[in-house]
């Protein structure tokens, strides 16, 4: 149940302008999981998951020896180098932004620069 709750956070977050806990709740309940606004907000502090309110938007952030990585991930097999420009927006945090990297289809693994990977899905 809370795996498949986390999915749907998600799935929300990435397709719908969500900007409170609030509106996600009634979301989530709307697709069938009665969650607790405490549950939902444990279920954001495990994701890792960052989004402002312009929209800027980062699929996972993994904490790491000090660093925060920011990870976007993609189904497709050339996914847009400028999807990568909210990574800047860790820069203002407290915690050092580290390596970052788009996963996706692609068969080899490659750099867009000297800080962010595109890392095929099959290597992980």
């Amino acid at each position: 149940m809370k795996n498949d709750r986390q999915k749907k956070i998600i799935e929300l977050v990435e397709n719908r302008c969500i900007e409170t806990q609030e509106q996600l709740l009634d979301q989530l309940r709307q697709c069938g999981f009665h969650s607790t606004q405490a549950t939902v907000s444990r279920d954001i502090k495990e994701l890792h998951y960052y989004r402002d309110k312009n929209s800027n938007e980062i699929d996972l952030i993994m904490e790491s020896d000090g660093q925060l990585h920011p990870i976007e991930i993609k189904k497709s097999i050339n996914p847009p180098t400028q999807i990568t420009g909210a990574f800047k927006l860790l820069d203002k945090a407290s915690v050092p932004r580290g390596t970052g990297a788009i996963i996706c289809l692609r068969e080899a693994l490659s750099a867009i620069d000297s800080s962010t990977y595109i890392v095929p899905v099959w290597m992980i």
